[in-house]
């Protein structure tokens, strides 16, 4: 785990709005805490199979046949990198490039069965991370699913 420098909220003599305003402000800096935690257990199961971050977000993307520009906009990087992510899954045989079945100049990229695989036991070893990682109970989980859904 992390050291954090925790944000002390001081309630004496705040307005409504203020208070909301630090409300708003230890969220923001809670959700960047855990979004650390996550991207430190992501980088940890991503090394369990070998590969980078990079590699593992394509994997993850892959739920159905995507063009590399996609997969790009998707993941919000340029194009060229993700050429070399898929020519690395590609020689793992992780992934397979296939002719778009509207644009045969367009190669999809798919899922080989062991893509699926790997795709499938890293969201396991990440479901189990987090549980690891929320402490919270059944009821709690299943409301902390509803206001990410709510949220995103």
């Amino acid at each position: 785990m992390h050291n954090y420098i925790v944000i002390p909220i001081i309630f004496t003599a705040m307005t409504e709005d203020t208070l909301l305003d630090q409300v708003d402000i230890e969220i923001a800096h809670r959700l960047f805490l855990v979004m650390d935690e996550v991207r430190a257990i992501f980088g940890m199961v991503t090394s369990e199979f070998d590969l980078t971050k990079g590699q593992a977000m394509v994997l993850r993307w892959l739920e159905k046949p995507q063009a590399m520009r996609d997969i790009a906009e998707g993941l919000a990087c340029d194009p060229s990198n993700i050429t070399g992510l898929v020519d690395k899954l590609e020689a793992r045989n992780l992934v397979k490039r296939v002719p778009d079945p509207e644009d045969r100049r367009v190669k999809n990229i798919v899922l080989s069965d062991d893509g699926r695989s790997v795709q499938a036991a890293i969201h396991e070893a990440m479901a189990e991370c987090v549980r690891a990682l929320t402490g919270l109970n059944d009821d709690e989980r299943e409301l902390f699913l509803k206001l990410l859904r709510r949220m995103t």
